[in-house]
């Protein structure tokens, strides 16, 4: 079975820069690796370009889009993702949630056994997430 990851909205934005230790990872994978993204982080990338300065929104859009498309897949909200995002919550100590936008990522991360890039630590305090951080 082959590796599968998922590239969280700040993975997704070094990329989008590109970043060039993150090419060289991706570069490095089996051929058979499978590299996506979420609706979440395609929302949070969307959102930084309409917040871009006019001048540099046109750029943004088409790096944005040529990254998308290198993903297999962009993975959305299902009825088992809210469950495991209900279940993420829930397990989160009081005074040390995360963002609600990283407990939709994570759930969809865990739903479907991903890997999830990252160099985010507020998701050490998601149970059982596997994580890697491409940017040591």
């Amino acid at each position: 079975m082959p590796e599968s990851f998922l590239f969280d909205t700040v993975a997704c934005s070094r990329w989008r820069r590109g970043d060039r230790g993150l090419r060289q990872k991706v570069e490095a994978l089996a051929a058979d690796a499978v590299l996506y993204t979420s609706v979440i982080s395609v929302g949070e990338l969307a959102f930084g370009v309409r917040k871009a300065p006019p001048e540099h929104r046109e750029k943004l859009q088409q790096r944005t889009q040529e990254m998308i498309a290198r993903f297999h897949s962009i993975l959305g909200v299902t009825h088992a993702v809210a469950e495991t995002y209900g279940m993420i919550v829930a397990q989160v100590h009081p005074g040390y949630h995360i963002g609600q936008n990283d407990y939709w990522i994570a759930a969809i991360a865990l739903t479907h056994n991903l890997v999830l890039i990252t160099n985010d630590s507020d998701f050490d305090r998601v149970l059982n997430l596997r994580k890697e951080n491409w940017f040591v």
